[in-house]
């Protein structure tokens, strides 16, 4: 399965936001909200993992959890997103729900 680099956070515990470099050079955002709201969070080593770029379009919804060093997404239609988070992380471990698009980032 192709895989890409790229970074995930949550800055104000309710909006998550996603950049992946695929290896064409196509920039990839994902973002949307996420439920029940939580801590703030981000990594900077982030990887998308997906079967094919069509899996990258569209609003998906997702569920994921962050624990106090990571964090990991798994999105309706499969791709996953994991990444380790910068500290000082995340104090209680928790699990969310949430929805996002995908589109072409500049």
């Amino acid at each position: 399965m192709p895989n890409a680099q790229g970074t995930v956070r949550c800055q104000d515990g309710s909006r998550i936001e996603a950049v992946f470099t695929l290896d064409e050079g196509i920039r990839l955002a994902f973002a949307g909200s996420v439920s029940p709201r939580g801590a703030a969070w981000e990594s900077g080593e982030a990887t998308l993992t997906y079967s094919s770029e069509g899996d990258l379009t569209g609003q998906r919804v997702f569920k994921g959890s962050v624990s106090r060093d990571n964090v990991s997404l798994e999105l309706d239609n499969g791709p996953t997103l994991e990444g380790r988070l910068k500290p000082p992380g995340v104090g209680t471990p928790q699990a969310f729900t949430g929805s996002g698009t995908w589109r072409v980032s500049q």
